[in-house]
């Protein structure tokens, strides 16, 4: 499968993009990097509710510095967390 791990898209645009690109026998273009900010006609009825920072956006900005640990998350979402956790780390080991 095809995964791609939003901050390393946000940190490597260029090179994630290619990859995926190839792997799914695209072009790539540099214009993929960069697109004018304000709503686009297939944002769908949600756009309003949802795409406020991507409306502004004009290209890839980095990832948030900050670390989540085990230890930020809501005692009652812990069980949950430690369910999923394998499935993600696998997901990851596919990540271009």
């Amino acid at each position: 499968p095809i995964v791609i791990n939003g901050n390393e898209l946000r940190k490597n645009p260029r090179s994630v993009l290619i990859e995926t690109c190839k792997q799914l026998d695209l072009s790539y273009t540099d214009e993929m990097l960069s697109w004018p900010a304000g709503p686009k006609s297939i944002d769908g009825v949600w756009a309003s509710a949802w795409y406020n920072e991507v409306h502004k956006s004009t290209g890839f900005s980095p990832p948030s510095s900050t670390k989540l640990t085990r230890n930020d998350i809501p005692h009652k979402y812990l069980s949950l967390y430690d369910e999923v956790l394998p499935y993600y780390q696998k997901l990851l080991s596919h990540c271009i």
